[in-house]
Parts: structure tokens; C-alpha cells; sequence
């Protein structure tokens, strides 16, 4: 495979998994309420044995805030691993554009700020609050807040330079294409001439 196409394919992969990541964490809390206050028979049946509605929804929330938490941890471990790999093959695919290799730059900081700095203290943070109520732990809710901005800011980021960089990679393989197709023209017009003389 094409050492271009390479990248641009983990480039895919790590952008297409960003926004899964983002959707699945998003949607699992919101499904809690629904789940919680079901009308169905027996789920209403068995969220009155377990105390009501409330009770039910602030476990179910717990629960989805357990599961975003590992999704978060595994999807940047996987995006350290990936992207060490995909800033290498950019090292030797574009022999060290700066340009390039700054964009990668940027999305690996971003993704090492996350995992070191920001989600220990969100997951540290937020399991705190997870079963307090909306009056409780102000302080901390603001933290939390916070927090979630800076990693907000992060994605963002991360995403500009997967902006660039996408741009950069696509737009650098055009001339080369460009070059080889000029280049044919120039033979098959070389080729026409010869033949002209030739016969």
C-alpha cells in the first residue's frame, strides 16, 4: 500500500472513531431518563421495587457515566498507540514536511493532555457526583464543568489539525500526479515526433 494512502487511511480512522466516541458517550446518558421512567410493564414494575424512578435513573446514570469512562480511557490509549504509528510513516512518506508533521504534532499533544492531565481528574471528579444530587458539591460541579471544556477544547483543537493535516495530504499528492501525467504528454508528444522523422 501507498505510504500516502496509508496515512490518510489511519487519519480516517482516527477521526471516524473521535466522532464515535463523542456520539456513543453523548447518547448513553441520554437514554437513562427514558429507560428510568419506561411505561413498560414489567421495567415499571421492577423500577418501583428498586425504589422509583429517581433512584433508578441516578444508578442507571452512574452506570453510563462507568461506561463513558472506559470508552474515554481505551479510545486514547488506542489514539497514542495509532498515532505514534501514523507519525512515523508521515516522517518517511513526506520526508519531514513541517507543515505535516506539526499538524500530526498538534493532534498528539492534544491527545497526550487528555490522558495525562484531563480525564484522570474528570473520571476522579465526576465519580464524586455521579450519585449527588443537583443542589450538592457546587464546588465541585464547576470543577467538573471546567474540565469538560478544557477537554472540549482539546477535541476542537485536535480536530484543526486533523484539518490541516487531511488538506496537506491530499493536496501534496496532487502535483506529483500532476508531474507524472505532464511528463507522459511530453513522451507521447516526443514519441510523435520521432515517429514523424523516422518515417
Amino acid at each position: 500500500m501507498h505510504s500516502r494512502r496509508f496515512c490518510t487511511l489511519l487519519l480516517g480512522i482516527w477521526i471516524a472513531g473521535s466522532v464515535l466516541v463523542a456520539w456513543v458517550a453523548t447518547n448513553n446518558l441520554k437514554t437513562v431518563e427514558p429507560h428510568a421512567r419506561s411505561t413498560v410493564r414489567r421495567v415499571e414494575e421492577k423500577v418501583h421495587r428498586a425504589g422509583g424512578a429517581e433512584r433508578v435513573s441516578a444508578l442507571l446514570k452512574y452506570h453510563s457515566a462507568e461506561l463513558n469512562r472506559d470508552y474515554f480511557e481505551g479510545w486514547e490509549l488506542f489514539q497514542l498507540g495509532m498515532g505514534l504509528l501514523l507519525g512515523l510513516v508521515l516522517l518517511f512518506a513526506t520526508n519531514g514536511n513541517k507543515v505535516v508533521l506539526g499538524a500530526w504534532a498538534l493532534m498528539y499533544l492534544m491527545v497526550v493532555v487528555q490522558h495525562l492531565a484531563l480525564t484522570p481528574r474528570i473520571i476522579d471528579v465526576g465519580r464524586g457526583l455521579d450519585l449527588a444530587g443537583m443542589d450538592e458539591f457546587l464546588d465541585e460541579r464547576r470543577i467538573f464543568s471546567r474540565l469538560h471544556a478544557a477537554y472540549g477544547w482539546t477535541e476542537i483543537t485536535k480536530g484543526v489539525g486533523a484539518l490541516v493535516l487531511g488538506l496537506r495530504l491530499l493536496w501534496s499528492s496532487k502535483p506529483a500526479s500532476g508531474r507524472r501525467r505532464r511528463r507522459r504528454d511530453l513522451d507521447e508528444v516526443n514519441d510523435a515526433d520521432h515517429s514523424h522523422v523516422n518515417g
